[in-house]
This record gives structure tokens, sequence and C-alpha cells, in this order.
């Protein structure tokens, strides 16, 4: 085992009923499908969110010789430190960039852009709708490499669920070692919905891969010119003008409360504070699972959803 190789590692943040728990098993059953060693972790919290649901995983990107040490893994993620940020929903993109986990040096942060709104939201006087814009330029700003989509329109286009249009951005956009045959692996080794959800992977699939060759075809003048590249439409596969944001590595400051007060000066962008992370119904977990707890590692994690 290479002493300069370190494990890829995944932070996965969702809404209870989301499906974060399958996602993560998986990515799991996808990394030992090609031999890999892995470690999931998991902090579930309830259908109604009282708590954030998250997932960390880490996977060591080769195999280990018979006879060597296996790899040490961690059961937190770090500020700074995650490679890959999967969210099934815009506002929980927004957390994990708050707690400073998204670095502009390395991390893809692959989100979903639709909505489900926090009880703050909901119970405010007036419109207290956190600004969507505001999210994504955050998104631009504070990671390598946004990859973004409607993915729950995207999923109910293709008859399929958010987390597997989810898994197939992940799996096109090659910050994993694994092949799409290993995910696909994965999907029918869990035996519930197969065929679906292998809609859906695939439906993800293609959107992050026409997404990524846009990227690497900027539109505009001269080597440096960035552009997002337009969210396919759920309807016909079309570009649409709402969605799809892609970016290349940015030169700002890795700190979200850095670019934050930058951005207060400007009269142009709201910038009010996160809502709380007491959020909106989103569905129920399977019985006897997604309760509060402490970290668990295991390789299933959590079957909420």
């Amino acid at each position: 085992m290479s002493a300069a190789r370190r494990p890829v590692s995944i932070l996965i943040a969702a809404l209870g009923g989301q499906g974060g728990g399958v996602l993560t098993e998986w990515i799991v059953a996808a990394a030992e499908h090609a031999g890999l060693p892995v470690q999931a972790t998991s902090i579930p919290g309830v259908a109604q969110r009282t708590g954030a649901t998250t997932y960390y995983l880490e996977v060591y990107p080769e195999p280990v010789p018979a006879g060597e040490a296996e790899p040490v893994f961690s059961l937190y993620p770090m500020a700074g430190d995650v490679d890959v940020i999967m969210a099934s929903e815009l506002l929980e993109a927004g957390r994990t960039l708050e707690m400073d986990y998204a670095s502009p040096d390395r991390t893809t942060l692959i989100a979903s852009t639709h909505r489900l709104f926090s009880i703050g939201e909901k119970s405010a006087l007036g419109n207290g709708i956190f600004p969507a814009d505001l999210v994504i330029e955050a998104a631009r700003a504070l990671s390598r490499r946004l990859i973004a989509c409607d993915a729950l329109a995207v999923a109910r286009t293709a008859g399929s669920e958010v987390n597997a249009v989810l898994m197939g951005a992940l799996a096109a956009s090659g910050a994993l070692p694994l092949a799409a045959s290993d995910f696909e692996a994965a999907i029918r080794e869990g035996g519930v919905a197969v065929e679906r959800n292998l809609t859906g992977f695939k439906a993800g699939m293609e959107i992050a891969a026409g997404a990524s060759d846009s990227e690497k075809r900027p539109r505009g003048r001269g080597p440096t010119s960035r552009r997002s590249a337009p969210i396919p439409s759920a309807r016909a596969g079309r570009p649409s003008s709402a969605s799809w944001p892609v970016s290349s590595r940015s030169s700002r400051s890795p700190s979200i409360g850095h670019w934050v007060k930058r951005r207060r000066a400007s009269s142009t962008i709201r910038t009010a504070p996160m809502p709380s992370a007491s959020s909106s119904w989103s569905g129920a977990c399977a019985p006897g699972t997604g309760r509060p707890g402490s970290p668990s590692a295991s390789r299933g994690a959590s079957r909420c959803g």
C-alpha cells in the first residue's frame, strides 16, 4: 500500500426519507465490488428533520495487497478536507458550505437544486425563503467543481428517486476510482426496485456527463472563460435556463465566512442566516430506523429512506 495515497472522503447531506442511507449502502457495496477498502458512518436525524441526516464515507483508492496493513479511516469529516459532498436538497448543500466542509482546492459538490422548505422558512411572516441564487453562488466560489441539477425532477421523469440520480452523477464525475458497472452491481445486489433505480442512475450519469463535456469545452473568449452548463429539462432531456451549473476550480477564499463578509458589502444579494436545522416534513423513515443517535460505523449505515 502506497504511503502517499489517502482515502477519498465523501459527505452525504440528506433529508429524512430521501434515501441517504440507501445511497450510502450503494456506494459501500460498489467499492467492495471493486475490491476497495471502505468505511461508512452515519448521524441519522428523524423524518420530521429535528436534526440533520448526514453520512460519511471513506474509500481507499486501491486494493490492499495481502499481508499489508489495512488503511486507517476517520469517523468524521474535517473542515476543508472533504473530497466529495453530495446533497439531496439545495439548502443541505448550503449547510455543508456554512460548516466549511468544502474547499476550492479539492471538493466536488454534487447537489440537487430542488427545495423542501424548512420550518423557519414556512413560519416567517412574509417571504422567509432563503435565496437559492446565494447558495449556488457560494457553491461555485467555495468548491473546486459544482455539479447541480433538479435531481427530483429528473428522478420523477425516470420513475426513480433522488438518491439514484445523485449516484449516477457521482459515477460520471470520476471522483471515485469505480466503474459504472460497480455501481450498477450494488443496485442489483440491493434487490429493491432494481430497474427503477438503474434507470435513475443512468439518467444521472447522462446529465452529469453532459455537464462535464460542457466544462471541458467552455464558451466565451479566452482560456479562462467560465460558463455554467444549462440544466437539461426533466421533460425532454433538453437544456433549460435554470439548472446544471458546473464550475471549475476557484481561487476564492475556502472560508464561507470570508465569502459572506465580502457579499455583505454588496446591496444586490441578501445574506440572511441559514435557516435552522429544524426543517420540513420530508417523508417517514422505515420502522425502527432513522432514529437520532451517536455515529455508528457499519457497512450499511442507516436504512432511512
